[in-house]
């Protein structure tokens, strides 16, 4: 059994806590109270305004721009993670 010092960190959990923390953010909804299945549209804050603010901040989170394609595809809290998990992949 490997030490807690040889552990390899588990990239999906730090994407998927950081994919919250930034749709959280951008929506202005308690991480806590963000739904696993967050999806534009299914929760009442997360309207285009509050988009076009997590766009920046993914951006922001990856310090590169968005390609048109990554930013069209951003539609849920999991998409998010996918994009912050590719990076880190």
């Amino acid at each position: 059994m490997p030490s807690a010092e040889n552990e390899i960190p588990d990239v999906n959990a730090a994407a998927r806590a950081r994919s919250r923390m930034l749709v959280a953010q951008a929506i202005s909804v308690p991480a806590e109270l963000l739904p696993e299945n967050a999806t534009l549209g299914s929760v009442e804050a997360w309207d285009s305004l509050a988009h076009m603010r997590l766009l920046l901040a993914i951006e922001e989170s990856l310090e590169r721009e968005l390609t048109t394609e990554e930013a069209a595809s951003v539609m849920s809290l999991a998409d998010v993670e996918r994009l912050l998990s590719d990076r880190e992949g």
